[in-house]
């Protein structure tokens, strides 16, 4: 690593955001089906995300909500409401001896392009799962 300054700084720096690999998150949706979802997670979050266009694509309901959307962007999205999420779960590494199912965790519903993730992880829900693979 003294030899490749710039390949010891990327290894030394703090990864806060990182995509789940292509295949490795899903949502069980109320009709027990499964969709692998492009999910983003994201140490910084407190609670997950999912785009509206996401949302209504999978025909989930929500709830109303009087959360505000905090972040250091402060793009002004609107956060129309709440995933319902009685009936939902967040699936690691679905269909492998190694799956881990958890109840999904407040997922606020937001006004945004869908094209950067279908779902952020916030912390709450990492360390479920976290917790679920060290058990």
């Amino acid at each position: 690593m003294k030899a490749n300054p710039k390949g010891a700084a990327y290894f030394n720096r703090k990864i806060t955001l990182y995509y789940y690999p292509e295949q490795a998150a899903s949502i069980r949706l109320p009709n027990g089906s499964l969709t692998s979802l492009v999910s983003l997670r994201d140490k910084a979050a407190d609670v997950n995300l999912m785009p509206a266009e996401v949302a209504r694509s999978l025909n989930l309901s929500w709830k109303p909500t009087h959360t505000r959307l905090s972040t250091s962007l402060d793009t002004g999205h609107s956060v129309p409401g709440e995933l319902d999420g009685a009936e939902l779960s967040f699936v690691l590494l679905p269909g492998t001896p190694h799956a881990k199912v958890i109840r999904l965790t407040a997922t606020l519903v937001v006004d945004m392009p869908g094209g950067f993730f279908q779902l952020l992880v916030g912390n709450e829900q990492a360390h479920l799962v976290a917790d679920g693979m060290d058990s």
